[in-house]
């Protein structure tokens, strides 16, 4: 019996292969999702992705709350928070460079949002204990 698990790039290709399973609007949020996940450091709004998709902005709104529960802004504004409390755990990267990897305008926009997402600043969320 082999025992080896297949490497992430492998599963990545499955996920692409599975996608031709997905309905025409559930393959739209994957794509913009997937845009604004590989885009966060350098996107500049949410107009900035429907301008990359064959779609209207008010349609990729539609499939967004059909589909995520939520409009296209909040995706991009959960991303940029979800990525830079990763990399406040799993990096040292300075905070301002957590900030500008994440999409931030500045450190102050991202600690804001830390804080009200957490209680907690960069920092403090840095140095948290694991659960």
């Amino acid at each position: 019996m082999n025992t080896d698990v297949p490497d992430f790039e492998w599963f990545i290709e499955r996920l692409k292969l599975d996608c031709t399973c997905l309905s025409d609007e559930q393959q739209l949020v994957r794509d913009a999702v997937e845009l604004i996940w590989r885009g966060l450091s350098g996107l500049s709004g949410v107009d900035e992705v429907v301008a990359q998709l064959p779609a209207t902005r008010r349609t990729l709104e539609r499939r967004f709350r059909c589909e995520l529960g939520r409009g296209i802004g909040e995706v991009v504004s959960l991303a940029r928070l979800e990525l830079a409390k990763w990399l406040l755990t799993q990096t040292a990267q300075p905070i301002h460079a957590v900030a500008r990897r994440s999409g931030y305008s500045s450190s102050d926009s991202m600690g804001k949002a830390i804080h009200r997402d957490t209680g907690m600043t960069p920092t403090e969320y840095r140095g948290q204990d694991p659960a």
